[in-house]
């Protein structure tokens, strides 16, 4: 192989590495990098775990009704107060979190 051809791939890697460089920055600057959940660093930790804290406040509400429904004997009514005291709290904290993440963009944009 000569010379020549070798610097020849060496331009074309170099050049297929702009590229993707480009298209990268392009996707990121179309995906809106200061997009909900999304800060300087990655992904908003509090926005990662939303989905599932909501699902654990259910079912624990839920097991402390039914806990509760076996000690005073009341059948299911306490199971069902649980569950929708449960999502009533996930709905509420979820709320709270994305409430603040919106304030902090809307701040975040005032600035710029």
């Amino acid at each position: 192989m000569s010379t020549e051809e070798r610097g020849s791939r060496d331009r074309s890697s170099e050049q297929e590495q702009n590229i993707a460089r480009k298209r990268d920055d392009l996707l990121a600057q179309a995906r809106g990098e200061k997009g909900l959940g999304f800060t300087e660093k990655g992904t908003d930790p509090r926005l990662m775990g939303l989905g599932l804290q909501f699902v654990v406040v259910i079912l624990l509400s839920l097991y402390a009704g039914m806990w509760l429904d076996t000690k005073l004997h009341t059948g299911p009514w306490l199971m069902l107060i649980g569950a929708l005291l449960g999502a009533s709290a996930g709905f509420y904290s979820m709320y709270r979190v994305l409430m603040s993440e919106d304030k902090r963009m809307d701040e975040e944009d005032k600035r710029k």
